[in-house]
């Protein structure tokens, strides 16, 4: 009798369970507030739960739109692969962490120590790491690193790029040199009055006189740049300049009295003279999106020449 009392209350207590448990069935199947339309905008009620308009709940996440969501996985510290775009942060490789916009809270502040100097461009985000995917109701685990300054958030696209910054760049990285100043009579002889002097560039090469050519890229723009000098002004220190659009014909023995055919000058005084000579470059430059420019550039040197007066000596 014991016995068939204890297997009745089992029988009773599981009986109690399963009713319970299809009250509970029947209780979670109503609609939020009891009311269909009290789904989230632009949800519906199915009989179960609220479904995205046009979920029939049957289909994997993955099917709904014929393709797979992008996946990253962060380098440090190492937890399995996620949403690229996840909680409204997405991940930024260059940080190897998950960043969330926060620019239009600092819009407004200028000067803030966050911006580093570049208001309003870039952006600025709070750095997560993502710690874990399993963090229960409130989602995957998180821990916010600090807040800093960025070019652009991610998928707004590299920043623009100004062509002639870039062909600043470019002509930057020619690395153009001052040409070596030669004079005829040289720095150790002495010149005399009347006398032609002759000017050149020492072995004149694309780095010191041009042309020269190169090209840059950034941001999906690209900018070929061509300089080359435009002129050489001489300051001879008598207070002539000479300019000359050549690097100059190099003296040869023989020609002592002679001009020279493109570049020189004649001293009519002795003395020992200080001579600069500034080479002006023009670069001329143009983008692949057909923005054109010219940028200029300009390099000096300098030597001295020593100039005595000929004097006629009788012998007898």
């Amino acid at each position: 009798m014991l016995a068939l009392i204890r297997a009745n209350g089992i029988s009773a207590a599981i009986l109690v369970l399963l009713v319970f448990a299809g009250l509970n069935a029947v209780v979670a199947a109503e609609p939020p507030e009891g009311e269909e339309g009290n789904c989230p905008p632009g949800q519906v009620w199915d009989g179960r739960e609220c479904r995205d308009d046009g979920d029939d709940g049957d289909q994997d996440d993955d099917d709904d739109d014929g393709s797979d969501e992008d996946m990253c996985v962060q380098g440090e510290p190492v937890v399995a692969e996620a949403p690229c775009e996840f909680y409204s942060r997405v991940y930024y490789q260059p940080l190897d962490a998950w960043v969330e916009d926060v620019t239009a809270a600092y819009m407004d502040e200028p000067n803030a120590a966050v911006w580093q100097g570049n208001h309003p461009d870039g952006a600025i985000v709070r750095v997560y790491k993502l710690t874990g995917l399993d963090g229960g109701p409130a989602g995957p685990g998180w821990r916010h690193i600090h807040q800093q300054w960025i070019e652009a958030f991610p998928g707004q696209g590299e920043p623009e790029v100004d062509p002639e910054e870039l062909a600043e760049e470019v002509l930057d990285e020619m690395d153009l040199q001052p040409i070596e100043a030669a004079t005829a009579p040289p720095p150790d002889g002495v010149g005399l009055i009347g006398l032609p002097v002759w000017l050149w560039a020492d072995d004149p090469s694309p780095r010191t006189w041009g042309p020269i050519t190169d090209t840059g890229s950034a941001g999906g723009v690209s900018v070929t740049v061509t300089a080359e000098v435009d002129r050489a002004e001489w300051s001879m220190g008598d207070g002539t300049t000479v300019t000359c659009t050549t690097p100059g014909t190099p003296f040869q023995p023989g020609q002592e009295a002679n001009d020279s055919p493109d570049c020189g000058h004649t001293y009519d005084t002795p003395d020992t003279y200080p001579i600069a000579v500034t080479t002006y470059w023009v670069a001329d430059w143009e983008s692949d999106e057909g923005d054109t420019g010219t940028l200029e550039v300009d390099f000096d040197a300098s030597t001295e020449l020593s100039v005595a007066e000929a004097r006629s000596t009788l012998v007898d």
